[in-house]
This record gives C-alpha cells, structure tokens and sequence, in this order.
C-alpha cells in the first residue's frame, strides 16, 4: 500500500518523472522593520562584513553559524557551503532563537547550502529547526539531507515563524517573516505542527520552495508547514516527498500544508503522497478561509474520513484554476477535489476521474469530473476555458497542465542559430518544438511568433522569413516570454565566402565582411596563390587578382590565381569583386616574406659574387597620372657581397627612374627600365606601359533630385561615363569631392545626411573636370511610392511620348515628378528617354523604361514596332565548325522594307534539331559531343537554317 500511495497509479508516471527532474531558480525582494530585542554584539568569528544590510557578515564556518544568536537582528551571508555533520552526537544543533528572542535579521543564503542540518529533540515542547523562532527574511539557501526530530511546531528551517498582523491603513507597518528560494532534501518528524519548512507559519510570506522531504507527524503535518496562518504560500513545488501520520488516527494532513487558516495559496504543486485518517488533501488536509488558486496535486492521497484530491475539508473558501490527478481512496466524505465543503466556493477546477478514482467532489458540478483523454487534448478554449495560458499555465495535447513556474522553457528545438539566405529567397521557420526543464519536446507549430530587428533585410511573414535586401539581422523566434534567435545573413554579391592562400595563413581569419589581411610566410616561399570563392551563384561580373601596380589576373570563382613571385618584405595583393551593378569590393592581402637567413662562413672575409639579377613580373602597366611605383629586381644569391644596382630609363619622358628604383610617371607611352649591377655588370630589363587616361564625358548620378527626411540619411551614388562608354562608380572614389552650402549638410560613403531644417538646398559633385550639381528636398512629406502614367505599350519607330512619374507621398496627396526623377531606358537603340521622361521611338524591339525619384523606382516595358514589314532575317554566321564545350554567340538581324534594321536576337526562336551535339538559347550555341545537326530559328514565320559541325 505504502509504494501505491507513494507513486501514483502508472498513468501518471510521466508527469511524476518530469517534474522529479525539475530544478527551481529563485528570487523574492523583502523590506520591512525589526521592532524586538536587539543583541549588538558581533558575532566572534564572522570574518567580514559589519552586519548591515549593505554589508553583511560573511560565514564560512558552522561555528559562525551558530554564533548568529549573539546579534539576532543583523544581515548574514554565506560565503561557502556550511557542514554541520560535527553537530550531529546527541540532541544534535541547538535551534538559533527561542518563542522570546526571534531571529529578526537577514540570512542570504547566497546560493550555498547548509549541509547535514541534525536535531534529536522529540520531547522538546519548544520550536524546533535551524532556527527556533523566525520574524526577519531567510532566502536563497539550501538545506541538504536534514535529520530533524522535535515534538510541537517542527520545521527544518525554523520551529515557527511570527510576524505582525497587517491591518488596514492608517495601521502601523506590519513586520512578516518572508521565505523565499529555500531547497530542503531530508527527513522531519514529530507530533503536532510538523512541516518539511517550517511547523507553524503565522502571518508568513513564503515562495519559490523546493522541498523533497518525508514528514510524519500526528497532527497538522504537511509538505511546507503543519500549520498555516495569516500567511501566503507562493510559487512552491514539493517532489517525490510523503506526508504520512506517525499512527492511523493522524489528522489534517496535507502535501503543502496539514492545517490552512486565513491564508492563501498559489502557483504550487505537490506530487507527494499523503496518508492520515481525518482531512486529508493532496494540497492541505483541512481549510477554513482563503483561497487555492493555480495549483495542482498529483500525488496518492490515503484516508477514511473527508479525504480529498486538493483539500480534505474546504471551510469557506475559495478554490479556483487547480486540479487533481491523483488516487484518492477513503471511507466517508471523499471526493476528487475536496472531500467536505461546508459552503466552500469551487470555481472551474477539475479532477481526472481515471485517475482519482472518484466521480464526484463535494462542492462541485460532477461535469467538472473529467477522463484523462479530457484532461490532455485539450486549449484554453476546452477544458480549461478561464485558466491563464499566457503568464501561468502551459497546455500540450497529450499532457497534464503545467505551471510555467514549475517546468520553465529551457530552449527550443528546430532552428538553426545561424542561416544565410539570397536576396529575394524565403525560408519557413516550420517543425520547432519546445523543450522544457523536464526535457520532454512539445511541438508548438503555430504557437510561436517570429519578429525580425530589421525588416529591410528579413522581413517575416507569418512562419517564413523573407530576404529583401542584403546585410545581417537578428530574427527572435518568441514563446511565452521565451526569445531564442536567429542570425540571418543576406550575403552581398560582391562579397567573398572564403579566400584560400597557397603559404601561410591570413590574419585575420577569413570573413567577407573583413577586406585588410596579412600574411606572414618564410623565405623559402618564393611565389604565392590566391583562390577566392564567391557565395553561391551571384550576379557578378568579375574578379581580378593583382599585385600591387601588376595587371589584373581574371579568375573563376573557386578556382586559383597563377603564381606570383614574392620579393623578400612586404609583397601587397588585391582581390577585386566587381558586381553586376558595378559596384566594388576590394580586399587587400599583403603577405610578407621572410628574409634569407645569414649564411654561416668560417672565412671573415668572403665574398659573394652575383649571378642573376631579374625582374619577377615581365612588364607593368600603368594609367597616366597615377602614383610612383618602386620597383624591386630580385639579385641571386641573395647573400652576394655587392648588390649595388645601376638604374636607366629609355624614354625618362615616358618613366623616370632615380637610383632607388622609383618611377615617376609622365606622358603616355612605353619605356624599357633596366637594372644592371655593379658586380658583373648583369641587366634586368622591364617595360612599363603608360595608358593614357581616360576623359570623363558625363556624370550620371543615381538619382537627379533628393527627397529627405529632416535629420535622416539618403543613399546616392555617381557614375562616370568616360570618352571610350566605360563606365565606373567614382561614389568613394579619392577625386571625387563633395561640397554644400549647407552645413547640416554630412557625406559619408555612399549617403548623405541632412540637417533639421525643412527646405530646398543642394550639393554639388566633382570628378576630374565634371561637376554635377544635385537639389535636395528636405521634407517631413515623403514619397511613399511612384508610378509611371501615359506609358504606350507600343509605339512606332520616330513616335515621341511624354511620360507622367505619379508620385504617392506621405501626406497622401500626388505630384508629377517626371521632371525631377531619374529616367533611363535598357536599350538605347529601341527607345530613348530624356532627362523629363520624354520617350523616342528609334528601332523594333523592346526596351525598359526606368524612373527614380524620392528612393522610389519603378518600371514599364515599351514595345517599338517598325512601320513597314519584315522584308527578311539575316544571321552573322550559316555554318559553324566547333569543338566540345566551346560555345558561340551568333547574331539575328530583323531587315525590313524601308531598310531598317533591328537586333531580334533575344526575341526569336531558337531550335537544335539534335540536342545530344549541341545546345542553343537566344543564340548562344555551346558544343557537347563530335557530330553534325542543323539549328534552326524563326522570327514572324521567316525561317533560317544553320549547319553546325562538333569536329
């Protein structure tokens, strides 16, 4: 009988398991005024401290332990676990204090325990625990493996506690005794009043307990007090604890208390067994007063008269939001939640009737009786319709309810601490499942919410997180208060995943956003690779790798740049990325090579002659105007005696070089540099190539006029149109300069910040000899869209339109901005767009008109039709001879009757007649295997035919 009581029927094995498992933390704030007899004397060998609450006396040994009754009403913290195994012969500890001297202090257990706590004192009538008699705060403590035996009012932690009765204003401020953060493991036993933490708690505030104790007594026996009054009990668990009467005729016995009087109780829960004759209850055995709220019992309760799940007798009291689930067996007055309710009040509370047994409770509708099917598949809008499942409770189908307090979330399962997405891709956040301190997963799909710190970047809809631009933000996947979080990373095109080096390692460790690294390798290591890896398929254009004043390698993504030969000291790399939009990222590597170490010469005067001297790169070239390089000719061996090196130019109008190597830059040209040594009169020769520079036409900034908000940023860029249709951003580039009449006015990178003031200003940009000059509008009205009106969706070669940019602003009025937006077309050869968005039809074909304006862009495509009719298709090749894997661009013109001429390339229709020879799209053909097929393509029902050889 004794085990069944104890473990409960097998259904409920789980739910015993997990909560056996469970761990509290801790944490209650007391303050109140000590108004008893005052001992100032300090305690004789309490280390430090000063016994204020600021502070405390620090103990670190039993006997300062017990030389806490010299000063009863000062602060002591423990510095150490304290064991007080040495107190154990005989009665054991003598209890600090006594019914006329309470301890009326502070003892912060500070997080340690107090270990082998012993009292032997059965025919003692005074209180009896660590402390006889309680009226100050005792938290954050742990009392491990007690041994306590008394006769009346028995508790591990105190005897009693006392405290004032509060009254209604204008009363006098009320001193309670408070208990918070208390664990006690062990054993306590006696006759009347008999708690696993205090025997009888008057006028008492006690929380967070985590008690695992067995307490036998007679009368008024429970798993946190025997008797409770004036008091509140408070976020408490006791686990795999027993309750049980010393003899069969034990009376008020109960799993958090034996005897309630005028108290409350809340968020608590027992899984103890209790086994008494006369009121017995899973919470308390007997109740006159107060309240039950938000708790439950599991364990096996044992009686004969007014036996009860909760409460063995309810005396005018209120039960509300609690249940029980445990076996409940009796003689007279049983029931599933009270076993006799003298006009107690039961508001939706609930019993499992599997597992209780029972099928009524005294004081309750015999609906409110539920199976366990009921009790387990369940929401807040079934079986628990008023139950708090924000704050208070935590429901899963297939498990009992549960206090948050009692089983925390500990994480959550299904989601990765880090993800990368491309610009545009969307990923569902989907099968996450919640683990609790119990370790038991629940699936919450639905139940969580996902909140990004920057929607610009990741923006989330419902389960799915969207890319939308690229950068790093954090997701938080939240649940009931519970934040875990993702770190999603949208990677730029244009920037690197990973940089391998073929010697030596970079420093710092490899990360895209990272662009300055070094590289440190010995003199042994005469040349150097790099091989760069771009993320995924990105839309970049290129990516060169040079040395320093060297031309450009182009190299693949993931594939290894050549050799490059390293001068002893400080060698200096680029690794170019060049997107599709031409924006840049440049990182720099300079790897340094170790001089040659000294050659060991038992002779003290040798001599080296020089065998070699040569140049490491062949030629250079450079753009006129650029700085002056030095060059570095590399003499063998590399210990010869005389290195001293004779310097000339062919062309010193072209390259001037001094005697140190450094050449000046002048005119455009080819020069021949040599370096001829002194000893043996060996030459080195290299040529340097001047490019003439490049004249800048135009510049094409992003957009032709600002709107910006006061005090907020707007992002720009400029375009430099050079003489030869090259294009290049120059937004950060050293020559170009910014200026503005506005001193609010801040430039930094590719932004510009305004000031405070609302109204219209501008700044004016200047590259080389081109100055753009680009208005701001500073406004609280915003653009919040725009529209291109009047596009045709087709036109006539020669036809003109007028275009209208409809802008949407914040104070929901529009405006035609056609004026002041940025107009472009995809193809100047079909239409051309004017600064005011004025259309002109050129060729056939189609083309995509694009306007800018307040940060806003949209687009519409035109499609330009000629006014005669094809007259035939002509194709820049008939027949094609190629080898495998070698790919072909060929080109379809549309000639029509007035003898215009259109690119229709893209817009025709491309066929291979054999697809295992060769592929084909919009003209491209790419050669697979040896063979010979034709290749077809049509435009408006004209037709060629191409012959295709694979040799």
């Amino acid at each position: 009988m004794g085990e069944r009581y104890m473990a409960g029927r097998r259904t409920y094995q789980p739910l015993l398991a997990k909560y056996i498992k469970i761990m509290l933390a801790f944490f209650i704030a007391f303050s109140g005024w000590a108004i008893v007899f005052v001992n100032l004397a300090r305690p004789a060998k309490a280390a430090t401290g000063d016994g204020t609450p600021a502070n405390p006396y620090i103990i670190t040994t039993a006997e300062e332990l017990a030389d806490i009754r010299t000063n009863m009403s000062a602060s002591y913290k423990l510095g150490n676990n304290i064991d007080l195994s040495d107190f154990s012969e005989g009665e054991g500890w003598e209890p600090i204090g006594s019914d006329g001297t309470p301890f009326t202090g502070t003892l912060d257990g500070n997080g340690h325990a107090i270990m082998e706590l012993t009292i032997n004192r059965p025919d003692e009538m005074g209180p009896v625990g660590l402390f006889s008699t309680l009226k100050g705060t005792v938290k954050n403590l742990e009392l491990s493996d007690v041994k306590i035996a008394g006769k009346d009012s028995v508790g591990a932690l105190a005897g009693e506690t006392i405290g004032d009765v509060i009254e209604p204003p204008p009363g006098p401020p009320a001193v309670l005794s408070t208990i918070s953060n208390v664990t006690v493991t062990g054993r306590v036993e006696g006759d009347k009043q008999v708690g696993g933490i205090i025997g009888t708690a008057y006028n008492a505030q006690i929380s967070w307990i985590d008690s695992i104790t067995r307490v036998s007594g007679m009368d008024a026996v429970g798993g946190v007090a025997g008797k409770l009054f004036g008091s509140s009990l408070d976020k408490t668990i006791i686990r795999g604890a027993v309750i049980e009467a010393n003899e069969a005729r034990g009376t008020n016995l109960g799993g958090l208390a034996g005897k309630v009087d005028a108290s409350t109780i809340r968020t608590s829960v027992t899984l103890s067994g209790v086994r008494g004759n006369m009121w017995v209850g899973g919470l308390a055995g007997r109740m006159m007063g107060g309240s039950v709220s938000d708790s439950f019992a599991v364990g096996s309760i044992f009686g004969t008269n007014m036996v009860g799940g909760l409460i063995g007798l309810a005396d005018t009291n209120t039960i509300k939001t609690s249940y029980a689930a445990g076996e409940v067996t009796g003689t007279t007055f049983v029931g599933g939640l009270v076993g006799k309710s003298n006009d107690a009040l039961v508001q939706d509370s609930y019993w499992d009737t599997d597992e209780t047994g029972r099928y009524t409770s005294d004081g309750s509708k015999p609906e409110d009786g539920k199976t366990t099917a009921e009790m387990t598949s369940f929401g807040p809008a079934g079986t628990f319709p008023n139950w708090d499942g924000d704050e208070t409770w935590f429901f899963y189908d297939g498990d009992y309810p549960f206090l948050q307090i009692a089983n925390p979330i500990m994480n959550l399962q299904g989601i990765d601490d880090e993800l990368e997405l491309e610009k545009g891709a969307t990923k569902e956040i989907d099968d996450v499942r919640v683990i609790h301190r119990d370790e038991t997963p629940h699936d919450i799909s639905g139940k969580y919410k996902l909140v990004s710190d920057d929607q610009n970047i990741v923006e989330v809809d419902g389960n799915n997180l969207v890319a939308k631009n690229y950068g790093t933000t954090t997701v938080h996947v939240q649940y009931h208060g519970f934040d875990q979080t993702i770190t999603v990373t949208v990677p730029s095109p244009g920037m690197l995943q990973q940089l391998k080096v073929s010697s030596g390692t970079l420093s710092p460790a490899f990360s895209g956003d990272t662009l300055n690294y070094t590289v440190q390798v010995p003199n042994s290591v005469t040349d150097f690779k790099l091989t760069p890896k771009l993320r995924g398929s990105a839309p970049v254009t290129t990516v060169k790798i040079n040395r320093l004043h060297e031309n450009p390698q182009l190299v693949e993504s993931g594939s290894s740049s050549n050799a490059f030969p390293l001068a002893v000291g400080e060698n200096t790399f680029e690794v170019t990325v060049t997107e599709a939009d031409e924006n840049e990222r440049t990182y720099t590597i300079v790897v340094t090579r170790a001089p040659a170490p000294p050659i060991p010469n038992p002779d003290p005067t040798p001599y080296y002659p020089v065998n070699e001297i040569k140049f490491e790169q062949k030629d250079v070239k450079v753009n006129e105007g650029d700085d002056v390089i030095v060059l570095r000719p590399v003499i063998t061996p590399s210990y010869a005696t005389n290195q001293t090196v004779r310097w000339s130019s062919s062309d010193p109008d072209i390259a001037d070089v001094d005697q140190n190597g450094r050449v000046t830059l002048g005119r455009p040209g080819v020069a021949t540099i040599t370096a001829t040594t002194a000893d043996g009169g060996k030459a080195a020769v290299i040529k340097i190539t001047v490019v003439a520079k490049k004249t800048v036409v135009k510049l094409i900034p992003s957009e032709r006029v600002l709107v910006v908000k006061p005090n907020q940023t707007a992002r720009f860029t400029v375009t430099a149109l050079y003489d030869n249709d090259e294009k290049q951003n120059v937004t950060r580039d050293k020559q170009t300069a910014y200026e503005s009449k506005s001193k609010d006015m801040k430039f930094r990178s590719e932004r510009i910040k305004v000031g405070s003031k609302e109204g219209t200003t501008s700044f004016t940009i200047t590259y080389q000899n081109k100055t753009i000059t680009i208005p701001v509008i500073i406004s609280k009205i915003t653009v919040k869209s725009v529209a291109i009106s009047d596009a045709p969706a087709t036109l006539n070669a020669k036809d003109t339109q007028q275009l209208k940019l409809i802008a949407a602003l914040s104070n929901k009025k529009t405006k035609d901005a056609a004026e002041d937006a940025t107009w472009t077309t995809s193809d100047p050869k079909v239409i051309t767009v004017s600064d005011t968005g004025e259309l002109e039809a050129v060729g056939a074909g189609k083309a995509t008109i694009t306007a800018v304006y307040g940060g806003k862009k949209t687009k519409t495509e035109v499609k330009v039709t000629s006014s005669t009719k094809l007259d035939k298709l002509q194709i820049s090749k008939r027949t094609l001879r190629m080898d495998p894997q070698e790919t072909q661009q060929l080109t379809l013109t549309a000639i029509y009757t007035d003898g215009t001429k259109a690119d229709i390339t893209k817009e025709a229709t491309w066929k291979v007649a054999d697809e295992a020879i060769a592929d084909v799209e919009a003209g491209l053909i790419t050669a697979k295997s040896a063979g010979t097929t034709k290749i077809t393509v049509t435009y408006e029902k004209k037709k060629l035919t191409i012959s295709l050889i694979v040799r």
